[in-house]
This record gives structure tokens, C-alpha cells and sequence, in this order.
């Protein structure tokens, strides 16, 4: 790693976080699409104030929105003062403006905001002449000499040291009798007395309404409104104005083209790119056009004196808005606000256009980020529009034919480098970036002075400004590593980033991009699944192995109480990880220490600092269990039923997109039915017979006011026709259990908690019925309600062909939303403790069996639903040891294994003896050995010879002997036998 850089005292936007001192944003942008059209739309976040006829401005990465005029009450002027972050999407309202005002004329000069004239009140009532500098730094405002001549709706534009502001009205109605054919010239730094005057030179077709640009030393005006007609009536102009400052003189009208007359207008925005004018929107009111507001789009090319109409045209067209870019740098245009019908309707919109097409990368293929950039690639384009260079010719060996410095270098990679720079040369990049995260840079570079620097800026947003490493050699380059966060508002958009040279000498091979995570892998999730499994769910994807680092390391982990983790196991999510450990007490606090644990980043993170977990052990209770989810799936289309009651009851999730897996849970964001697509049959046999039953939940639920009631869970035919219904309604829950008195809809009566009961926290729900008609229901362990439902020891009368869902009733309806934990369904009534007892474990504690915790730490959700793959009897890694096997061995079911071969012998009594090793803590599995005389009947109970050996690697190793000598039989044969527990 090279040495870092030093920053320069520089203002830095608030939202840039850098670790060292350069930073780089790049931007997404779509190859295929800039051929095709020339810009693009995209709505942002919305101005907090809703008005129009106001001007914008940018400055130092913000937009600053000043005044405006209202609608209700209308025509009425404010004091409202926005502020717009262009890298965060995000708007601050900034202390009123000193004076209330619509149509007010306004531009940046030298860090400072000015804005004069204007319309107050509603009329407008008045034409104002003050003159306000607003401080971003000290947020203080300042007043100045008055206008020489009060105008509104007139063109302000800064030049050199000075704000020219170029025709506009001076009278008091929105007409076109009171345009003003002068140019006025404002310098904050003249005397009092001294700082306004008026220009020789006037308009030749005075105009309100307008806006400015400035390029190559001259103001263009736009289209606005003039006078027609010995002014009984308005104009929207169709040429743009040219003024030179250095002259005072006007370009002659004559030589400027014109706009169609079907697309002139006044009151639209106007903003170069790319050294092309961009002019939008407007309003038209009597000219041949007969909107009266207007989404088109025109350009005009300064250099062929050309106009041409664009498309597409604005997502919501208005006029009286104000429209800006970031000065020279950036392809953006953003409109504020503006009006969407004739006259005042104002809207808080903002719009960005954003330009592609003038410029493209000199390869033909834009780079792709994390990547390496050759900083010679910059884009193609004439000068000052993919580049600019100071000295004319470039050096000997270039291989592009522009003026810029190019020759060969023998540093790292090769190729060419850009040299000889000068202070004032830039160079622009056009990239693909498609994500906002932190992203490491290495910029490869030499300089032999201590003056070269690099400025990078994005849209006109500054990024970074570095001082490059003065390796004393121009031959001599070094890494210069910084990182940077990328803000999302960027993402998805075509952006130029410009590199600025400041200083001589500076030497540039390339940039380098790579994907750079700060932070370290978190807990998201833990639960102590069974009597030896503890789950984890890490927060992102973490490394695999029994490296240092590595999740199935097992020293990674500590617990107290005397508890040792065996094993460690990472699923095939890479982000869950099973632990497997000695046996858990019941009842007993226990904290799990997790450290070392590192992520996937290209500079992996450390878990920091080491997560510290406390769990309490409880079994949950499980005689009786016939359906249960638990929504661990983590991703798929499936929610599986871990029962292990008959054949699981799965449920198909229809829309992915109504849905979004959490760890630990199924968050149902929008309407879904999620339900089985055979019937519950099997559930409707238990609990027929049983005539019992106990419906759990944990829940979350989205909101309080789902109604219905909204179906959490239900086994039924449609709204008034079911088995049994858990539901939400309102603040209270409301239980549904048909039985032969209490009707086919279940709710004569239905059991209901109290108001409030139900609430946005998660909460443990248990609903019981025994066999006598005595129903509870239990809220967070504790007892809510209870009452007689249904006549004791009476058929339930339950239909066996509904199906089981959640999220919905059968035929919609009747939606329930929020996070779901855990649902069970038993076929018998759970007492108190036991409730009590399924409260302390959780929702995921005590609950996940060690074979089946090792399935889901192997199979992925896809291959969990394939029995081909994950089933018991399957052999996918092909080495003739099935699932089961491999389960109960500890062994990866995707890489060939061996299996150890039992040792056998004869102890001194003449008995057949075994020794083998098994993982001892697989309780849902029947495993060891077995001894038979004649291979049909077979002797389970073998004796154990001394107690089992702890290997150290999650098994241990038995000794075990046969229960009958083998002088008493002809032949003794042992098995090794593995199967599921009954």
C-alpha cells in the first residue's frame, strides 16, 4: 500500500465522509441508450414550498430557490428561501428572505447570492428596486444600493466581477407596456453610491420573462415576453438575444435564427451544456402555438446559429420556473417548480434533464466500476467539451490528435500516460457505476514538485481535491489510496466526472476502482435453535472456512457457563451459520462471545467490536405438532412446514414482490395470499380426532386499523366459510373455530381479546381449545381471554378439502400485513406452562432440530424445496452416502466424503465390540451400532464399554460390545445404522 495523501483546506459537501484525503464518485450511465436519445428525465424529491416565478441558482453544490409566487392566496408573493443538495436529493429551508417577492431577478458572484427588483404582493402591487447579498457561510443578508430602474422578470447573469441585469419590466402588470430596453450593470465591491450603472447600449427587442446564460464572453437572453401590436397585447419571442459585455454592444437580431413561431413563448428556462443552450418549457398565450403551457424542448447551437426541437419532451411542462446547472461542469439541468397551467398553478416539482450524446468515451465502451480507468481515455469531443489543454499540439508518441499531452510510460500497466499538465486543463470521464456503496481508489501518479493537485468534481458538485505525492521523479508514480461513500441520488444516471488540474507537472497513468466496505459483519439475528445448535444470522456474507477469519472456525466462538462450541457450520447464503454445541440447561443465561469473523470486502472487516450475545436455553413443546413455519427461508417463492408431521404442507408465496424476506422472518408488505396448494387434510384428521387443537403465532403486525378480520392465518373456503381463522381486528385479536354450534363461519361465538391488544410490537399469540370447548387465548405468555366455544367431547365438523393460508382469505378480501415469525399448529390444547414455556424459547429457539439445522446450513432455499437434491435418501455430490449420512456424520453433502469404517474386535469375555465415531448431538436422527445373529432381527442396545471421547471436532468416538456372546451363536453381525427419530 503507498502512501497517503494530504488534503488541502477546502470546503468539502457535508454528506463526503473520506478516511484519507481523495475522493471519487462515478456514475452509472447507459451505453446503448445515447445513441438513441439525446437526454432523459428523472423526478426528484419535491420543493418544500409549492410556488413559481422564481429564479434558482447553484453554488458550491446546492440549488437556492428564492421567493415566488403563491397561488393560494394568489398572485401572492413570499418570503420562502429553499436549498436544494444536489448529491442528497434533499431540500432545507433556510431563513425567510428580508422582503416578500415573485418574479425577482437573482445570480451567484463570487460565493454570494444576490437578488434585486421584483414583484411584491399580489397585483403585483408594486415593482421593487432593492438589492440583497445573501452569506451561505454566515446565512446573514445584506442590503445594497437600490436598482437604478426597479425591474421584474429580467435576465441576470454574472460576468468578470460584476451581475449584468438585462431587460425585464417595470410596470405593474404582467404585459409586455412596461419592458425596459436596459442593461443594467451591478459590482458588489464599488463604493456606496457607486455600484450600479446602466450600460450604453439597450435591447433591441425589449423582453420580460427571460433568463441568461453566459459562454464565450457574452450574454444570451432568451426568448421572452415583448410587445406587439402598439402594446395592446403580448409576444413570446422567437429569438434568442446576444449582448457583449466588453462591447456593450448587441449582436444584430438579423443574424441570430429564429424559432418556429409555433414554439415561441416566454417564461421558460434557459442553460447551456456542453457549450449547446438548452431552452425549456414556457408559456404562450397568444401566439399561433395554442397551449397555454408548454413541455417542449429546443436547442440552440451558438457555433452553427442553429435551432433543433428535442424529445422527449418534459414529464410535467411548465413556465415560470427556474432552471439551472452546475455552471461549466456536469451534463444536469435542474427545474424547480414552475407553473403547469395558464397564469398561477403552481406545482413543488423537480425535475433533472440530464444530456448524453455530445460526448462519449474515446474506446467506444464505457468503463465499467469497480475498474481500472486510463486517465488518456477521457472522453471524445472538441475542446472544452471532452477536454481542455492549454498548450497547443500534443507530445511526441500521443496516440489521440488533440491537444493534449500524451506520451508512453514504462510505469505499471504500461500503455500511455498524460503529462506536462498546467493549471486550468481539465479532462472528463464518462463511466458506469450502478451502486452506492464505498468504494477504495488508487489514483497512479507522479509529480516532481510539490504544486501538482487534482480537483475532481461530479455534475458541478466538488468531490475531492487532493495534493499529488511529489516522488521526485516524473518516471516515478505511487498508489495513492482513499476511499469515498457514494450517495444514492447519483446512481442511475449519465454524469460526467471532470478531473481539474491545479499546479504544474502532474503525471497520470490511471485510476483504479474497487468495491471498499468499511465496516465489519454484525449479528443481525441469533437463536438457540435446539438442546446443541445455536443459529446466526450475519448481517452480510461472511468468510468461509476455519481460517482465522473464517465463520467455521470454531475458536471464533466462546460461550460460558462450561458450554463448548464443537462445530461451526456456514450455510449456503454464506451469511448463516450453525453452531453446534455441548448440551444446553434449560433456564440458564447464557452469553455467546463472536469475534474474528470477517466479511467478503476486497480489504476484508473484522467483526467490531466482538458481538456479545445473551440467549436463555428452552425447549419448545412439540408432542402433537402438525404443521409449523418459521419463515427462516431467507429467499424463494416457498415457505416450508417443519413439522415433520406426515408429508409437509409447503406454502407457494404468487407475487415475490408483495413479500421481502427478513432474517428470522416473512415481512408481507403488500395484499398476498401464501397458501398451500393441497389441502390441509392432514391437519384436519389430527385435530377431528383430537377434537383439540392450539393455533400459535409470532407476529409483528404492520398497523392497528387492518380489519375484518384481516386473516393472519386460516384454514378455509372463502370469507364465511372455514375451520378455523386467527385474525386481526383493529387493536384486538379475534379467533374462528367451526365446530357443530358454533357454525360453518366459526364465529357463534368467536373468542376476541381486549381493545388494544393488538398492537405494532412483536407479539406471541396462542390460541387453545381442548376437547371439553374450554378456549384461551394467551398474548406474550400470560392469559388474555378465555370462554367456552362449542359443546365438549362435539364433532368440529371440519371440512378436509380447505386449504391453509396466511396473508389473505382464500378469495381475498381480507389482508393482513406485516412481519410473521413463527406459525404452529398443534392437535391439542397446550397448558399454561407449556405456552409459558414456547414464550421464553422464542420464536426460533428450541425449535430446529440438529439434522435439520445442518439441511438449511447446506441446501439453499431452492435446493431445500428439491427432494432430488436435499431429500434424505439424495446423493448429490454422488459418493454413495446418502443425506442422512452425511447429516449425521457432520459432512458437506456437495463434496465427495469416506466414510471412518467401525473398528471391530472381541473383548477377553468373547463379545463382538465396535468402535466408531458419530456427531453425539443429532438428536432427531437414530444412529449406532446394531447386532443380529441371523441379519433379519437386530439387537439396538449395544453396551457401552466406557463413556464416549470427546474428538475435539463436533463427534465422539463409542465403544460399544455386543449384548450376547458369540460362543452362544454360530454367526454375530453388527451394522452401522442411520435413521430419522420416531
Amino acid at each position: 500500500m503507498g502512501p497517503l495523501l494530504s488534503i488541502r483546506h477546502r470546503h468539502f459537501p457535508s454528506w463526503l465522509r473520506t478516511n484519507t484525503s481523495f475522493a471519487v464518485v462515478l456514475l452509472a450511465i447507459c451505453l446503448s441508450s445515447l445513441s438513441a436519445t439525446a437526454h432523459e428525465w428523472h423526478d426528484l424529491s419535491n420543493i418544500p414550498t409549492t410556488r413559481q416565478e422564481l429564479p434558482g441558482v447553484f453554488l458550491d453544490g446546492k440549488i437556492y430557490a428564492v421567493g415566488g409566487m403563491l397561488e393560494n392566496p394568489r398572485l401572492d408573493s413570499t418570503t420562502a428561501f429553499d436549498r436544494y443538495d444536489v448529491a442528497t436529493d434533499t431540500w432545507e429551508t433556510l431563513p425567510d428572505l428580508p422582503i416578500s417577492v415573485h418574479h425577482v431577478n437573482a445570480a451567484v458572484l463570487n460565493g454570494k447570492i444576490y437578488f434585486m427588483g421584483g414583484w411584491t404582493g399580489t397585483g403585483p402591487d408594486a415593482v421593487l428596486s432593492g438589492t440583497y447579498e445573501y452569506d451561505p457561510d454566515s446565512g446573514i443578508f445584506t442590503q445594497f444600493d437600490d436598482m437604478p430602474t426597479g425591474v421584474a422578470a429580467a435576465a441576470a447573469s454574472p460576468l468578470g466581477d460584476a451581475i449584468y441585469v438585462i431587460g425585464g419590466t417595470a410596470a405593474t402588470n404582467f404585459n409586455g407596456s412596461g419592458n425596459v430596453s436596459l442593461v443594467q450593470k451591478f459590482d458588489p465591491e464599488a463604493a456606496t453610491g457607486s455600484q450600479w450603472s446602466t450600460e450604453s447600449s439597450t435591447m433591441p427587442d425589449p423582453r420580460n420573462h427571460v433568463h441568461s446564460v453566459v459562454m464565450d464572453d457574452a450574454i444570451y437572453v432568451s426568448p421572452g415576453r415583448s410587445v406587439f401590436s402598439n402594446n395592446s397585447r403580448d409576444w413570446e419571442g422567437v429569438t434568442i438575444q446576444k449582448f457583449y459585455p466588453s462591447t456593450s454592444s448587441w449582436e444584430d437580431p438579423l443574424n441570430l435564427a429564429e424559432l418556429p413561431a409555433t414554439r415561441g413563448r416566454s417564461a421558460g428556462g434557459l442553460c447551456a451544456v456542453n457549450r449547446k443552450i438548452y431552452f425549456l418549457g414556457g408559456e404562450a398565450n397568444t401566439t399561433p402555438n395554442s397551449l397555454t403551457r408548454l413541455p417542449i424542448v429546443d436547442l440552440y447551437d451558438p457555433a452553427a446559429n442553429t435551432w433543433t426541437a428535442l424529445t422527449p419532451e418534459m414529464p410535467t411542462g411548465v413556465h415560470g420556473m427556474s432552471a439551472v446547472t452546475a455552471g461549466d461542469r456536469g451534463n444536469k439541468i435542474y427545474v424547480v417548480a414552475g407553473g403547469t397551467g395558464f397564469g398561477v398553478a403552481p406545482t413543488p416539482k423537480l425535475q433533472r434533464m440530464t444530456v448524453f450524446g455530445t460526448q462519449l468515451p474515446h474506446t467506444g465502451t464505457i468503463p465499467s466500476l469497480p475498474g481500472r480507468i486510463e486517465v488518456e481515455d477521457y472522453d471524445t469531443g472538441s475542446s472544452e467539451v471532452g477536454h481542455f489543454d492549454l498548450s497547443s499540439g500534443n507530445s511526441p508518441g500521443s496516440y489521440r490528435s488533440d491537444d493534449v499531452d500524451i506520451t508512453t510510460t514504462a510505469d505499471s500497466g504500461g500503455g500511455f500516460k498524460v503529462t506536462s499538465t498546467e493549471t486550468g486543463e481539465w479532462l472528463e470521464f464518462t463511466v458506469n457505476l450502478t451502486s452506492a456503496e464505498l468504494y477504495q481508489i488508487n489514483l497512479r501518479a507522479s509529480s516532481s514538485t510539490n504544486d501538482a493537485a487534482v480537483s475532481l468534481w461530479l455534475d458541478g458538485v466538488l468531490i475531492s481535491s487532493l495534493d499529488l505525492i511529489n516522488t521526485g521523479d516524473a518516471e516515478v508514480f505511487a498508489d495513492n489510496l482513499v476511499s469515498i461513500d457514494l450517495p444514492d441520488p447519483f446512481i442511475g444516471t449519465h454524469a460526467l466526472l471532470r478531473m481539474e488540474i491545479e499546479g504544474a507537472g502532474a503525471e497520470l497513468n490511471w485510476i483504479e476502482f474497487t468495491s471498499f466496505d468499511p465496516i465489519g459483519p454484525e449479528v443481525e439475528s441469533h437463536a438457540n435453535t435446539s438442546e446443541c445448535t445455536i443459529e446466526l444470522i450475519f448481517s452480510e456474507p461472511v468468510e468461509s472456512g476455519m481460517g482465522p477469519g473464517g465463520a467455521e472456525n470454531p475458536a471464533n466462538y466462546t460461550i460460558d457457563n462450561g458450554v463448548s462450541v464443537l462445530s461451526a457450520q456456514l450455510a449456503a447464503d454464506q451469511q448463516t451459520v450453525i453452531l453446534r454445541t455441548s448440551p444446553l440447561s434449560p433456564s440458564v443465561n447464557y452469553t455467546l462471545l463472536v469475534s474474528n469473523v470477517r466479511d467478503l470486502a476486497s480489504i476484508p472487516n473484522t467483526i467490531t467490536p466482538p458481538a456479545s450475545l445473551e440467549f436463555v436455553h428452552a425447549d419448545r413443546a412439540t408432542t402433537g405438532l402438525v404443521l409449523m413455519y418459521q419463515f427462516n427461508e431467507r429467499s424463494g417463492d416457498q415457505v416450508r412446514d417443519l413439522s415433520a408431521f406426515e408429508s409437509p404442507l409447503n406454502l407457494s408465496i404468487p407475487s415475490p414482490a408483495s413479500i421481502e424476506w427478513l432474517p428470522g422472518a416473512l415481512q408481507l408488505k403488500d395484499t398476498t395470499l401464501i397458501s398451500s396448494d393441497p389441502s390441509a387434510s392432514k391437519v384436519n384428521t389430527a385435530i377431528q380426532s383430537s377434537k383439540a387443537l392450539s393455533f400459535e403465532a409470532w407476529i409483528k403486525p404492520a398497523n392497528t386499523s387492518q380489519s375484518g378480520p384481516a386473516r393472519l392465518a386460516t384454514i378455509s373456503l372463502n370469507s364465511s366459510a372455514r375451520n378455523v381463522t386467527l385474525g386481526q381486528d383493529g387493536d384486538h385479536f379475534e379467533v374462528r373455530l367451526r365446530t357443530n354450534s358454533t357454525g360453518v363461519n366459526g364465529d357463534s361465538p368467536a373468542l376476541s381479546t381486549g381493545i388494544g391488544t393488538a398492537t405494532d410490537s412483536l407479539t406471541h399469540l396462542v390460541y387453545t381449545r381442548d376437547s371439553s370447548g374450554s378456549a384461551v387465548i394467551y398474548i406474550n405468555g400470560s392469559l388474555s381471554v378465555s370462554g367456552q366455544i362449542g359443546d365438549a367431547e362435539q364433532a368440529l365438523g371440519w371440512d378436509a378439502n380447505y386449504k391453509f393460508a396466511i396473508g389473505d382469505e382464500l378469495t381475498g378480501g381480507r389482508p393482513w400485513l406485516g412481519d410473521i415469525y413463527l406459525i404452529a399448529l398443534y392437535s391439542r390444547a397446550l397448558s399454561s406452562a407449556e405456552v409459558a414455556q414456547n414464550h421464553q424459547a422464542g420464536p426460533r429457539g428450541g425449535s430446529i432440530p440438529p439434522y435439520e439445522a445442518w439441511r438449511r446450513s447446506h441446501f439453499s432455499a431452492a435446493e431445500l424445496a428439491n427432494p432430488l437434491i436435499s431429500g434424505d435418501q439424495a446423493d448429490p455430490d454422488g459418493d454413495d452416502i446418502d443425506n442422512l449420512q452425511e447429516g449425521a456424520n457432520l459432512l458437506d453433502p456437495a463434496t465427495p466424503d469416506s466414510l471412518l469404517q467401525p473398528t471391530l474386535g472381541y473383548d477377553p469375555a468373547g463379545y463382538l465390540t465396535a468402535e466408531f465415531d458419530r456427531a453425539f448431538f443429532t438428536s432427531d436422527l437414530e444412529q449406532g451400532a446394531e447386532f443380529s445373529s441371523d441379519m433379519n432381527t437386530w439387537n439396538k442396545d449395544g453396551v457401552l464399554i466406557s463413556p464416549p471421547t470427546d474428538n475435539g471436532d463436533g463427534t465422539w468416538r463409542f465403544r460399544v460390545r455386543d449384548r450376547e456372546q458369540s460362543s452362544t451363536a454360530a454367526r454375530r453381525f453388527m451394522r452401522y445404522d442411520v435413521r430419522k427419530a420416531k
